[in-house]
């Protein structure tokens, strides 16, 4: 079973800052070279060099290790569970449309390609933002209209409506927002008969 994260704010970029968090904590190599000059960003260039240097300097400062990075709680598997209650009031954006751009939706439909050849049951789903946030992106709609062309997909901006009290900022759940949002989605799989239990039965 997999759940795909359908954030329309993934697909105007090209990955940039998840490969620096990736470069950031493994070991230099010929992949990453590969995909930093494929990617083309400055910003890669700089993050690839600091982290050979580290290794040549043996920094004991950079470390491999996220859990000691982080203030909050880290799960293993790379989540970080915020026991802040408050309400981080980051700015907006000025209303905007998003731009898709043919690199991601390549990836994306490969990625869908893929786990179609491979019989594994899917749904797309869209996370919580807040209301603020989410009424930023002027063509909703329409990143609405292709995740469904390629459902099954679920938006739960639309399914539910969460106050401040359910964030840790505009754009990320907090453990109170998180737990609300797991439960509810595993209902609406079991509903959608794509629960791996349910799939068991069948």
């Amino acid at each position: 079973m997999v759940i795909y994260d359908v954030n329309p704010g993934l697909f105007p970029g090209y990955g940039v800052w998840s490969s620096l968090d990736l470069i950031s904590y493994d070991s230099p190599g010929l992949d990453w070279t590969k995909l930093i000059l494929r990617q083309n960003d400055i910003r890669l260039y700089n993050t690839y060099v600091f982290s050979i240097y580290n290794r040549f300097k043996k920094d004991e400062t950079h470390t491999n290790d996220k859990s000691k990075l982080v203030i909050d709680k880290y799960i293993p598997g790379g989540h970080i569970e915020t026991s802040s209650t408050s309400f981080k009031n980051n700015e907006l954006k000025t209303p905007y449309s998003i731009e898709i751009i043919d690199f991601q939706l390549n990836a994306f439909k490969s990625s869908l390609n893929i786990i179609k050849e491979h019989k594994v049951p899917f749904v797309l789903v869209q996370t919580p933002t807040s209301i603020e946030q989410n009424s930023t992106i002027l063509n909703r709609k329409s990143f609405d209209s292709l995740f469904n062309y390629h459902g099954p997909y679920l938006n739960y901006n639309k399914i539910i409506k969460l106050d401040h009290s359910f964030f840790k900022d505009h754009g990320h759940l907090n453990s109170k927002g998180a737990t609300k949002f797991s439960n509810l989605l595993i209902d609406n799989l079991i509903e959608l008969n794509l629960h791996p239990k349910e799939t068991q039965k069948n």
